[in-house]
C-alpha cells in the first residue's frame, strides 16, 4: 500500500540531506568565548592580550567578566617607624586566599550593576575576595595598590562593550573587552566567569577556562630548579661566569686602543 504524498516527502526529505551536506557548518561558540584559551611562555614572552565575546541574553541589561587564578596565602612584612624615625619591619601580617590574579571587566560602573550585597555575594570587586587584617584596613589598601602595580589586579569599569549596534532577532546583543594577562602572572588554569544582570540582579551565566604554561627554555629551567636543584644551581653559576668572562673581553677589546 502506497501512502498519499510519500513520494514527495521523500524527496524534500532527501533534498535537505543534500543541502545540509553542501552547507557550510556554523559553529555556535555559546555565550562567553576568550581568545586564546591556551597560552605559551616562551623566553621572550612579556604578556598577552585576552580578547573576550560575549553574548548577554533578552531581559539583561548588564554584564561582568572575571578572570581569576588560583588563591593563595600571603605573608607580609609590615613596615613602620621606629622612634618616629626609622622605616624598619615590625611584624607580619597573613592574608588569606588572595587570589594570584584578578582581572575584571564590566558593562558598567559597577555600583549601577548591583546593590553592594549582590556584588559581594558574586565575588565582584577587590573588597569582596580579599578580607583585611583586623584592626588594620589600610593594609588591604596597600596590598592591592602592590597588586594593580604588578599588573596582575585590574578592574575596567565599562570595559565591555557593545559590538554590532543593535540587538539581534532573538533580543540578544554582543559585547567585547580584553583582559591584560601580564608577563609576571604565574603559569596555570584561570578562571574565567560571566554574571549578567538583570533588574540590578545578577546570575552566573557561562564559564571558560584560559591555560597559560611554560614552554621551551623556560619550562626546562624551571623543571630545573623545581627537580634537580642541584644542577639548577651549577648551571646557574657557569652561566654567571661565562657571561663575566664575555663581558670581559668585550670591553677590554674595546679599550685596548685607548691611552
Amino acid at each position: 500500500m502506497k501512502l498519499p504524498g510519500t513520494s514527495s516527502t521523500v524527496v524534500v526529505i532527501l533534498a535537505l540531506i543534500a543541502a545540509a551536506a553542501v552547507a557550510p557548518a556554523i559553529a555556535y561558540a555559546g555565550p562567553l568565548t576568550i581568545v586564546p584559551e591556551r597560552v605559551a611562555v616562551g623566553l621572550f614572552y612579556d604578556g598577552i592580550d585576552l580578547d573576550i565575546r560575549l553574548e548577554l541574553p533578552a531581559g539583561c541589561d548588564a554584564a561582568a567578566v572575571r578572570l581569576t587564578g588560583r588563591a593563595e596565602r600571603l605573608e607580609l612584612k609590615k613596615k613602620g617607624k621606629i622612634g618616629g624615625v626609622l622605616w624598619m619591619s615590625v611584624g607580619e601580617v597573613t592574608f588569606e586566599d588572595v587570589p594570584s590574579v584578578y582581572l575584571l571587566a564590566t558593562s558598567g560602573p559597577l555600583e549601577e550593576l548591583a546593590p553592594p550585597e549582590v556584588l559581594a555575594h558574586w565575588k565582584l570587586g577587590y573588597h569582596t575576595v580579599i578580607s583585611a587584617p583586623p584592626g588594620d584596613s589600610t593594609l588591604l589598601a596597600e596590598l592591592v595598590k602592590l597588586k594593580e602595580n604588578d599588573h596582575l589586579f585590574a578592574i575596567a569599569e565599562g570595559g565591555l562593550r557593545p559590538s554590532g549596534g543593535a540587538r539581534d532577532d532573538r533580543g540578544s546583543r554582543v559585547l567585547t573587552g580584553s583582559f591584560q594577562l601580564p608577563a609576571r602572572a604565574p603559569a596555570g588554569e584561570y578562571l574565567v566567569e560571566l554574571f549578567a544582570f538583570q533588574d540590578r540582579q545578577g546570575v552566573p551565566l557561562a564559564s571558560a577556562r584560559v591555560t597559560v604554561e611554560q614552554v621551551g627554555i623556560v619550562r626546562t629551567l624551571n623543571d630545573l630548579a623545581v627537580h634537580h636543584g642541584l644542577l639548577y644551581g651549577i648551571a646557574a653559576v657557569i652561566s654567571a661566569v661565562a657571561v663575566g668572562l664575555l663581558t670581559g673581553l668585550i670591553f677590554s677589546g674595546k679599550s685596548g686602543g685607548v691611552h
